[in-house]
């Protein structure tokens, strides 16, 4: 666990899988979550488009409580995008049923890429701006940022037709990038992961803390 040396955090993500592993790693913090629509831009490639939504997530949580006058102190808004990559092609959250029924079976049988995209905003209400920030406004905060992402390969076993129905008729598969959890009744069709499974739930908690660290210390 990082010292967060007096900031409060805020995750802007209502995303439970996110929650617990950063419960788990022991930090306290609150849950804004982002009001943003999330969209894939055909112009960034797979991994700039995780680290654009999760800053934009992260952006979000933070206009929304200094558009309430509520900031007060050090604060770090952590935003984090999950897609899934495989074949030159972006498989974000399903629009349907059959949308996602056509995901798991295009990955049947296949090796995919998780990738998570993770962006760090730091608030300090106490500091002037610091013009080394690479933000598009000038305020009376002191505001930096990073970004970074996490890349897992994920193999699936050949999925039967009643297999990807009995999943999508027992969870919610529309929250979920590719159609599936593999910390729910998807983990069986994983034949196996590699790199941070964490980065497959949702949130890559190791480097996370590495580039978490690096950033307290700037």
């Amino acid at each position: 666990m990082v010292d967060l040396q007096g900031y409060n955090m805020i995750l802007a993500s209502k995303s439970p899988q996110r929650s617990s592993i950063l419960r788990d790693g022991g930090y306290s913090f609150e849950i804004v979550p982002s009001n943003i629509e999330e969209h894939l831009s055909e112009d960034l490639d797979c991994a700039q488009n995780t680290l654009k939504l999760s800053f934009d997530k992260a952006m979000s949580s933070f206009n929304q409580l200094k558009n309430q006058n509520l900031l007060k102190g050090k604060y770090l808004f952590v935003g984090s995008d999950s897609i899934v990559y495989y074949d030159e092609k972006i498989y974000g959250k399903p629009k349907d049923r059959g949308d996602a029924f056509n995901m798991l079976s295009t990955l049947s049988n296949t090796t995919h890429q998780v990738i998570t995209g993770v962006s760090i905003v730091a608030i300090d209400t106490n500091a002037q701006y610091q013009t080394r920030a690479s933000l598009s406004f000038r305020d009376k905060y002191s505001i930096r940022h990073t970004s970074f992402f996490d890349r897992s390969f994920v193999t699936f076993k050949n999925l039967q037709t009643d297999e990807i129905n009995s999943w999508l008729d027992q969870e919610n598969f529309l929250d979920k990038a590719g159609s599936y959890a593999i910390q729910g009744g998807a983990q069986g069709f994983v034949k196996r992961v590699e790199g941070d499974i964490q980065n497959v739930v949702g949130f890559p908690l190791t480097l996370f803390e590495k580039e978490l660290e690096n950033f307290i210390k700037e």
